[in-house]
């Protein structure tokens, strides 16, 4: 299904019947929004980091780096607090939230 539109037409031509019974789609998405969906999908961290740094000021970007920063302490806050989770789940719930902080670094929020 994935690789359905790097097929050649008869294919593509199937799934778009397909699609037009199973979710009542007249016509197949434009081209151009095909194509926007397809980078996105594959670099949209680094278009947005590059979107970011260049269309940002650094005090924004500051700010933004400081709100992630808070949100994660908030939360890390509140598993300490919680009584229901085990301390193997609250330990994963940590980890993850730290990947926030990645996600931040990536998009070019933190300078």
């Amino acid at each position: 299904m994935d690789m359905v539109p790097e097929l050649a037409t008869p294919f593509q031509q199937a799934m778009t019947e397909y699609k037009a019974v199973l979710q009542g789609m007249k016509r197949e998405q434009l081209r151009w929004k095909k194509c926007v969906e397809f980078v996105n999908e594959r670099v949209g961290m680094a278009v947005g980091a590059m979107f970011v740094k260049k269309n940002f000021k650094k005090e924004s970007r500051d700010t933004a780096s400081d709100m992630i920063h808070d949100i994660r302490e908030a939360f890390n806050e509140l598993l300490e607090e919680n009584e229901w989770m085990d301390d193997k789940t609250r330990a994963f719930a940590k980890e993850k939230v730290g990947g926030v902080y990645i996600v931040g670094r990536i998009r070019g929020l933190d300078g």
